[in-house]
């Protein structure tokens, strides 16, 4: 099978009986790329560190103590061995307390059976990455992380461990583990759990909402001395009257802040109790989800959030606000929202700093315009409306888009202006500055001049002239204008 194990060992004079640890002796093993025939039996390795390369042509079916106690290997890489036939790992790296990097490759481990002891006393091991480990066929686990002092993560989200019978002491002693994934776990025919998480002193948060305890038999010291222990999810963990749980909890802190739990009574677990979990998951920047019963990073577009708990609904004095497709509920109306006929609250438009309680979207209901926005004086505009200032000319496009030109000017088409800075194409379309002056539309003509039927305004000494001009134009008839005086 030409199949190669590969490892580094650190070490002076250190002696190795590799047959001893495999059911086919290597066909031919490598020290530091130098072929060394006298190592099939046993090895005396005499440098500081040495490459170590084992070369096997014959199946292997097991690699039940394979690195058992070789405390002087750092590094394994077992990513060009076929793994496809071997049945059992059992106390595969037990005991490698130096052990801090392993290799695995696409490793296959669908025949495996058992897992037992694995990692078992890996006391230097920092990680472990699990994402190709099918443990389908798995019926034991216990110890299988027992004693990693080091590791702080665990991700065994891929195990489907339906066949698992025992997990004695699976992440027992893990005393730098803070997060441990086992979302994907079915214990349905688990009988053992005793000491699961024992003395895993640094484990704060704990989501076990889909055991299930049907089977078990043996919980004894499965939380025990969790000491910063804050949240335990236990929602279908609905263990057998008969069972003794007395120790579950042993040295677990009184002020253990959330269990979760359902068909649980007293004697099951003593002095455990639900207080304000939301508190518990707001540390981790979540929500309590109190439909899924867990910690969940949103509530669903469909849940409704109430003091960062998602419940199924809103209670009747509450009333519904959407944020960021959140949906929340709140009895007072909060600043930068306002309340809908349907009331639901929504935030205000955009350029508002503070808005009324009612309206809708369309028309903006400011209170208070944001910095660098005003209120425009326009009898057309709603008066609620915000607009960015414009330090130039601003007008309202065909379609009644707000406009800020560019430069000191009023586009072609737009060459009235109001009050200065407000271009206009007509004053006569607008029901407040009808008078035009100067191509300036006012509310009315300034001192000094008059207006005639078109509601422009001239200078009074060309009032008169403008009348004839106006009357000459409407009735077609020709004016001897040579007779007007001015004054």
């Amino acid at each position: 099978m030409n199949n190669e194990i590969s490892l580094v060992i650190n070490g002076a004079n250190l002696q190795y009986f590799l047959n001893d640890s495999f059911y086919r002796e290597p066909s031919q093993v490598k020290v530091n790329g130098i072929i060394n025939d006298s190592c099939n039996k046993s090895c005396i390795l005499e440098d500081d560190i040495n490459n170590i390369t084992l070369i096997f042509d014959r199946e292997i079916n097991s690699f039940e103590n394979i690195f058992n106690d070789l405390r002087n290997i750092s590094e394994i890489d077992l990513s060009n061995f076929d793994t496809s036939k071997v049945t059992s790992l059992n106390s595969m790296f037990k005991g490698c307390i130096n052990l801090k990097k392993i290799n695995f490759g696409k490793i296959n481990t669908s025949s495996v059976e058992n897992m037992e002891s694995l990692f078992e006393h890996c006391e230097n091991l920092e990680s472990i990455d699990l994402s190709h480990f099918d443990t389908s066929s798995v019926t034991t686990m216990s110890k299988m992380f027992s004693h990693c002092h080091k590791i702080k993560s665990i991700d065994a989200s891929s195990f489907n461990t339906l066949k698992v019978e025992d997990m004695f002491d699976l992440f027992g002693y893990c005393h730098e583990l803070t997060s441990v994934n086992v979302s994907s776990f079915d214990t349905s025919k688990v009988k053992v759990m005793q000491g699961m998480f024992y003395d895993c002193g640094k484990l704060k948060y704990l989501g076990l909402k889909y055991f299930n305890a049907s089977s078990l038999e043996n919980i004894n010291y499965m939380f025990a001395y969790c000491y910063s222990l804050i949240y335990l999810n236990l929602y279908s963990f609905s263990i057998k009257s008969d069972l003794d749980s007395s120790s579950a909890f042993l040295d677990v802190p009184e002020n253990l802040g959330c269990i979760i739990k359902d068909s649980f009574t007293e004697n099951h677990f003593f002095g455990t109790k639900i207080t304000n979990c939301s508190d518990i998951c707001l540390q981790e920047n979540k929500r309590f989800d109190a439909v899924k019963h867990e910690c969940v990073q949103s509530c669903d577009p469909i849940r409704f959030e109430y003091n960062n708990v998602c419940y199924e609904n809103c209670s009747d004095n509450n009333s519904y606000l959407f944020i960021n497709q959140i949906i929340k509920c709140s009895a007072e109306i909060p600043e930068n929202f306002y309340l809908d006929s349907n009331k639901i609250y929504k935030k205000c438009y955009q350029s508002c700093k503070k808005c009324c309680q009612n309206g809708s979207e369309e028309i903006n209901n400011c209170d208070e315009c944001k910095d660098n926005f005003s209120f425009l004086n326009e009898t057309f505009i709603e008066k609620k409306n915000c607009f960015p200032i414009c330090n130039y000319y601003y007008f309202f496009d065909e379609n009644n888009h707000y406009i800020c030109t560019l430069n000191n000017s009023c586009p072609d088409n737009f060459k009235k202006f109001i009050d200065k800075n407000r271009c206009i194409d007509d004053c006569n379309k607008n029901d407040h500055y009808i008078y035009e002056f100067n191509n300036t539309c006012l509310e009315k003509c300034p001192n000094g001049t008059k207006n005639d039927s078109t509601n422009r305004c001239y200078e009074e000494k060309y009032y008169e002239k403008s009348i004839f001009t106006s009357l000459q134009r409407e009735s077609n008839i020709i004016y001897d204008t040579s007779i007007l005086t001015t004054k």
